[in-house]
C-alpha cells in the first residue's frame, strides 16, 4: 500500500492518480488561505439518503445517484492487509480520520 500511494504522490499534485489516494481534507480548504471550500459532506454509508436530501432542495424532487464505474474487483480487501499497511494508511490519513470523527 505505502509503495503505490508514495508512488502516485512522486507522480505530482495534477495527477489523476493523486487526487484518488491523496487525504481528502486536501479538498475541504484552500490551501493558501485556509477558507472552507465545501457546504457539505456526505457519507458513503448514507449517500444515497444525503444525495436525495440536498435534490429535494435543489429540485424539490428525489433523485437517484447512478451507479458507475462499479467494479466486481476487489483490490485492496481489509482482510488483507498487512499490520505495515494499517499502519502507514492510520499515519498518512490521520487527518482524514481526524476530520471525520469530529463529523455528526
Amino acid at each position: 500500500v505505502e509503495d503505490y500511494v508514495m508512488a502516485m504522490q512522486a507522480r505530482g499534485p495534477r495527477n489523476d492518480a493523486w487526487r484518488h489516494v491523496c487525504p481528502q481534507v486536501n479538498y475541504l480548504y484552500h490551501p493558501d488561505t485556509g477558507e472552507q471550500l465545501v457546504d457539505r459532506i456526505l457519507r458513503f454509508e448514507h449517500l444515497q439518503q444525503e444525495f436525495c436530501g440536498i435534490a429535494r432542495m435543489l429540485f424539490e424532487e428525489d433523485r437517484v445517484l447512478p451507479r458507475r464505474n462499479s467494479s466486481t474487483t476487489v483490490e485492496w480487501q481489509v482482510k488483507l492487509l498487512t499490520a505495515d499497511d494499517r499502519a502507514f494508511i492510520a499515519d498518512f490519513y490521520a487527518e482524514d480520520y481526524r476530520f471525520l470523527a469530529e463529523l455528526p
